[in-house]
């Protein structure tokens, strides 16, 4: 519906719903029933699903843009692992720079980004840094890939 709802779903098989509702009721997570009714209607009449695929339709034409404007003006600095759906890629560090690193350039640039590094315990082969697309609108992406490109050449410096 819209993301101020800040509510979720999970889809089970009919001999769990039990044991997971008893699980939300100890978590102490709970919704407006209104809000569930509401959602429940807007994933029932179809609309969900025309949501799901116009938003699928929005980020793949983002991810590709970004794919392609890496490609044209970062390509010194990073080499994209291009996911087949989602909202976010990951992008390998070039020339020795750091993921932290990245990261706190491309910060100071007024670009968010992630170090792959916290999401392993392990040090990893290889750097990179997770770039996420779905807010940046279209007209948005090259400008800001040209600033990541800058912030980044700076950084390796």
């Amino acid at each position: 519906m819209f993301a101020a709802v800040r509510t979720g779903y999970i889809v089970v098989p009919s001999s769990l719903v039990d044991a997971f509702g008893k699980a939300r009721t100890l978590l102490g997570q709970s919704s407006s029933a209104v809000v569930e009714q509401a959602l429940s209607r807007f994933m029932d009449d179809g609309r969900f699903v025309e949501h799901i695929r116009k938003m699928r339709r929005i980020y793949r034409e983002r991810r590709d843009l970004l794919i392609e404007c890496v490609r044209q003006d970062c390509s010194d600095s990073l080499e994209l692992q291009s996911p087949d759906a989602g909202m976010h890629v990951v992008a390998w560090l070039r020339n020795g720079l750091g993921d932290q690193a990245a990261h706190q350039a491309l910060l100071e640039a007024g670009i968010e980004s992630l170090p792959l590094s916290v999401y392993s315990i392990r040090p990893l082969k290889r750097q990179g840094i997770v770039l996420g697309f779905s807010c940046a609108p279209e007209t948005r992406i090259p400008v800001l890939v040209k600033r990541m490109s800058e912030a980044l050449l700076g950084a390796s410096c």
